[in-house]
């Protein structure tokens, strides 16, 4: 099974990715270390699908990945059918209540934020019910961003993430880095 997840700029989907990636029947997307060498925009790895699909496509379908909404049409429109057509796949999106950024690190990393209405946009987009329109898709689990941000990661494993046999000791650690990595942006 490939999984997907898929969210708005700047809103932690590759560390969603990365948290569902500790499943040991899927392929890792890190190490202990990228977390320690995190980027200015707290990303640790780059295997997304705006990328050629030579260049990061496993085809033991064992795969974590992580787009934007229009990415991830447009490689579905280029590589779906030989590719989504055989194997099981989920998508877990990351959605956006239109009030949190207002306590968080968004509005100061991400100039667009601030624009009423692409920020408003941003959080219909994303919406479970719209999302399943878009993508007519029935494997769609939606994860509230306000959850992922919430120093109880275990808490938010069991309740969100549950589908998935994720390393706690291994995400507990990440999340603790990623935590204290969006206390440093933008202040």
């Amino acid at each position: 099974m490939n999984v997907f997840v898929l969210y708005s700029p700047g809103t932690g989907g590759n560390h969603l990715a990365n948290l569902i990636s500790t499943d040991p029947n899927l392929n890792t997307r890190w190490h202990k270390d990228d977390y320690n060498q995190m980027d200015d925009n707290a990303h640790t790895s780059n295997e997304n699908l705006s990328k050629p699909i030579e260049t990061w496509y496993n085809k033991n379908n064992k795969n974590v990945f992580c787009s934007h909404l229009g990415e991830f049409l447009w490689w579905r429109e280029r590589y779906g059918p030989q590719i989504l057509g055989r194997k099981s796949y989920q998508i877990v999106s990351l959605y956006n209540d239109i009030d949190f950024p207002k306590r968080h690190r968004f509005p100061r990393l991400l100039e667009w934020y601030q624009w009423e209405y692409i920020y408003a946009e941003q959080c219909e987009l994303y919406k479970q019910q719209n999302l399943r329109q878009i993508l007519s898709e029935k494997n769609l689990y939606h994860v509230p961003l306000s959850d992922l941000c919430d120093h109880e990661i275990e808490v938010f494993l069991k309740t969100y993430l549950k589908q998935f046999d994720c390393d706690v000791e291994l995400c507990k650690f990440a999340h603790k880095q990623w935590m204290e990595k969006l206390d440093i942006i933008g202040s």
